[in-house]
């Protein structure tokens, strides 16, 4: 095996096996790309194992990136679940309370109009400001929705990662 030192883990999770090869001065940490024999010389290999090797070792590699998604959409899943049974309940109490404050404004409202005019004008008056604030704080909402850039932030990471590591290889 390679001394301790050289053998820095690939990525979280271990998925492929991290080995260390050395040929004319490269340094190679891929995968399984290259196998020590018990003499401890590195073997050359065919062009057409290297490539299996690294289709394979691809292959691994998207299905850990694929598992890591995976796993986070179902934790931010579950996370907005519990959120929104708690957000749902909530909103009904606050409904319901909601309401009998509004009736009350309303009988309050006409007593103050033209006896003629109050049955029908101070329930539309207070209608009106209730939806123009529900229009308000449903459109700020949206907005804050819509503007969250950080959606599956392991992912990404991996992902961009991977792709330096792959870059650093090919240079």
């Amino acid at each position: 095996p390679p001394p301790p030192d050289a053998r820095a883990p690939y990525r979280r999770g271990n998925h492929l096996r991290d080995r260390t090869a050395k040929i004319e001065g490269i340094e190679f940490h891929m995968g399984s790309a290259f196998h020590e024999s018990r003499s401890g010389e590195m073997p050359r290999r065919s062009l057409v194992g290297l490539v299996s090797d690294l289709w394979r070792d691809s292959a691994q590699l998207i299905r850990g990136e694929f598992e890591l998604a995976k796993t986070e959409i179902s934790e931010k899943i579950s996370r907005a679940r519990s959120s929104i049974v708690s957000i749902a309940a909530g909103a009904a109490l606050a409904l319901i309370g909601l309401a009998f404050v509004l009736d009350a404004v309303v009988q309050l409202l006409a007593i103050v109009l033209p006896e003629e005019q109050a049955p029908w004008l101070s329930p539309l008056i207070v209608g009106g400001f209730v939806a123009l604030a529900g229009f308000g704080l449903a459109f700020i909402g949206v907005r804050q929705f819509a503007a969250d850039p950080q959606a599956l932030p392991h992912v990404r990471r991996s992902v961009q990662e991977d792709a330096q590591l792959v870059k650093d290889h090919m240079s």
